[in-house]
């Protein structure tokens, strides 16, 4: 299991994903509908037309017709995820293999003697002894000893070549993408766990029964506004009769 430093690592990676699952589609609705709509309104290229102030716009209606809430959000939203995408690239480290013999600055078969050699040049380049950089000594630790005692000590050497470590096999780690303050081993912070699904799940049918309650209103309060007009014109009709 990876440490909770690393969880919380992955947290940022959980947050892109949920933002990226909506965000990404409706943003393509969006675009795809403003292009159909410029599409539409497409008019007469004449030389009067052109002139007439019916068919243009100032920069400030433009700026109004596109300033509106949904679709500053929108914006607001692409810019946190594009935050979210720098921070993730910072914070992520790659894991690369590890070769002893490039550590060294030595081709691969290289022997012994150019082994010590090696090491020998790069201990007095990064030995604590004559480098007092933080970076360098624990680059000299992790690396630099490791790659020099996984070509010299037998034990270190079998290991390297066996599971491509000289300390031996390395086990799989596996995160889980939440903040560490979630992850409380003690199980303090369960509270907080579950008040978390409970908000989430309060918000997702919120957001589902406006969305559906807008929708009704919007389709059927039209219906009904169109039934009360018949319903009037029938009854004027039948008290008073019809006008021929």
């Amino acid at each position: 299991m990876a440490t909770s430093e690393e969880n919380s690592s992955l947290f940022p990676i959980f947050i892109l994903t949920l933002m990226a699952l909506p965000l990404v589609p409706y943003t393509m609705i969006k675009l795809s509908r403003a292009v159909s709509k410029k599409t539409k309104s497409i008019h007469c290229q004449c030389s009067v037309c052109s002139r007439s102030g019916k068919y243009r716009k100032s920069i400030f209606k433009r700026i109004s017709n596109f300033s509106t809430y949904s679709n500053l959000t929108l914006v607001l939203l692409w810019v946190i995820m594009g935050v979210l995408v720098y921070y993730i690239k910072h914070i992520s480290r790659e894991v690369q293999p590890f070769e002893p013999f490039s550590i060294l600055g030595l081709e691969p078969g290289a022997s012994d003697s150019e082994i010590k050699k090696a090491y020998r040049r790069l201990s007095i380049q990064y030995h604590p002894d004559k480098n007092p950089d933080p970076e360098a000594n624990t680059y000299f630790v992790d690396f630099i000893s490791k790659a020099y005692q996984a070509l010299t000590d037998p034990t270190s050497r079998e290991n390297f070549e066996k599971y491509g470590h000289p300390d031996g096999r390395q086990g799989l780690q596996m995160g889980i993408a939440l903040p560490q303050f979630l992850l409380n081993i003690d199980g303090a912070s369960g509270g907080v766990l579950l008040a978390w699904d409970s908000w989430s799940l309060y918000s997702f049918t919120l957001d589902s029964g406006c969305h559906l309650s807008l929708k009704v209103i919007k389709v059927y309060g039209k219906l009904c506004h169109a039934s009360n007009v018949i319903y009037i014109l029938l009854l004027h009709e039948t008290v008073f009769g019809s006008q021929v």
